[in-house]
């Protein structure tokens, strides 16, 4: 019985100096935190494209995994949005310095050549897109506050004479020269027929010089 427990202690033993080899060998980080690292992609709206270095992933909110590389760039692109364009952060692995210490030379290199001596940070994106639209959204806003803060102006230019507010209020609209009275006699069918300003507001700012 001691016999089998001194060649069992001798076998414990001898696998010491055989995982310090496979370890020295492959790099610490390579074998502690591996070549890949879970990543979490989400967006606001959900449902974006979300592609990695020319690689599309999938959509939004999505986790995967990616190989630990430098220079990684990440795309997020949703129709009506604008597209956001960012390098995945890389940091040094802190299992990159135990491999200096324990594997020397060889397993940092091997670290290097794998890529595990980097690690991403953060692992989480969370990535807010802008509505390509939104500049063309508050100036439809603009517009039917102004049609309704001065209803009472303009109605009266408009079965008069049109004056500084009917001609603020067509150069807010875009109208193009030469289309102007087009706008105004559209404004003034649409005066005669409501005595609201909101409703006012809301007609004549979809206005069309066609």
């Amino acid at each position: 019985m001691r016999r089998f427990s001194f060649i069992k202690g001798n076998a414990l033993y001898a696998l010491v100096p055989l995982l310090f080899m496979i370890i020295l060998t492959n790099g610490c980080a390579t074998v502690i935190s591996g070549k890949t690292q879970q990543m979490t992609f989400n967006s606001e709206p959900a449902g974006a494209k979300v592609t990695i270095s020319g690689r599309q992933i999938g959509l939004t909110p999505i986790t995967t995994v990616l190989d630990r590389k430098k220079d990684q760039v990440l795309v997020i692109e949703k129709e009506g949005y604008k597209p956001v364009t960012m390098q995945l952060t890389t940091s040094l692995n802190s299992w990159f310095w135990g491999n200096i210490l324990i594997g020397g030379l060889i397993g940092s290199t091997t670290d290097g050549i794998t890529g595990s001596v980097n690690e991403y940070a953060p692992s989480q994106y969370f990535v807010p897109l802008t509505p390509i639209e939104e500049k063309k959204a508050n100036l439809e806003i603009n517009k039917k506050i102004f049609a309704m803060m001065n209803y009472d102006k303009l109605v009266k230019e408009l079965f008069t004479e049109p004056g500084e507010y009917t001609k603020a209020f067509i150069i807010l609209m875009g109208v193009e020269e030469g289309k102007e009275g087009v706008v105004i006699n559209k404004m003034r069918d649409i005066a005669k027929t409501t005595n609201n300003g909101l409703v006012f507001a809301e007609k004549v700012t979809v206005i069309s010089t066609n």
